[in-house]
């Protein structure tokens, strides 16, 4: 069976006396002038934004850096980029603290191309006798099916039975239809040195790493015959 395809991922900092930025967001726009050809500062913060490369967009405001991954190659992909670039934000806007590191991920699992087979496989999965006609982003239906906790990290796993994919329709590695994996990571306190960024993705990716495949196999076995 292959490997859950990972289609987006996300990594959050949420920063501590992070007001730096609104005198600071020039000297952010400048560092990253030639990865990110769309610029624009507003209520929503400071947002640079590049279509054309896995590491799709940053968020910077007074309480939060956000980095966003569109089809990242690997989670290590994810892990080394999200940790540089967060940590050199942070210094140009001199935050050194946070009260939250988070990790989203969505993974797809691959099942046969078929929108019923699909539908089926999510009845079995969620027990549930009833499905939406349309299926799209905005399918609410789902159940968390695994939650890990420790001092560094807590992790919670959510199925979403059924997602049209719109914003992959081009790459050949996903079907229309399919069952995602939305797993969330982080570990929140009243303050968390910035220093500890690198252990908390190590362990939020060591921990996908074992426990994705598993997952995986669960989903299919609910794959009518």
């Amino acid at each position: 069976m292959p490997d859950p395809v990972l289609v987006q991922a996300f990594c959050q900092v949420d920063t501590i006396k992070g007001n730096r930025y609104l005198d600071d967001a020039g000297k952010i726009m400048n560092e990253y002038d030639a990865d990110f050809p769309e610029k624009r500062v507003g209520l929503d913060g400071l947002n640079m934004i590049n279509k054309d490369s896995p590491i799709s967009q940053i968020n910077v405001t007074v309480n939060r850096v956000w980095v966003s991954f569109t089809r990242p190659d690997t989670l290590q992909y994810v892990q080394d980029h999200a940790r540089r670039i967060i940590t050199r934000i942070c210094e140009l806007i001199v935050v050194t603290d946070a009260t939250r590191f988070g990790l989203r991920t969505e993974h797809l699992v691959l099942i046969p191309d078929d929108l019923l087979l699909v539908r089926e496989t999510a009845r079995n999965l969620l027990h549930a006798d009833l499905l939406p006609t349309r299926l799209n982003s905005l399918t609410s239906f789902e159940s968390v099916i695994e939650v890990e906790h420790s001092q560094f990290l807590t992790t919670s796993t959510r199925i979403h039975p059924a997602r049209r994919l719109d914003n992959v329709s081009d790459d050949d590695r996903f079907p229309p239809f399919g069952i995602m994996l939305d797993t969330d990571s982080f570990r929140k306190d009243q303050s968390v040195p910035l220093t500890d960024l690198r252990k908390f993705l190590r362990a939020a990716v060591s921990n996908l790493n074992s426990s994705l495949p598993a997952l995986a196999i669960h989903v299919v076995s609910e794959v009518p015959q």
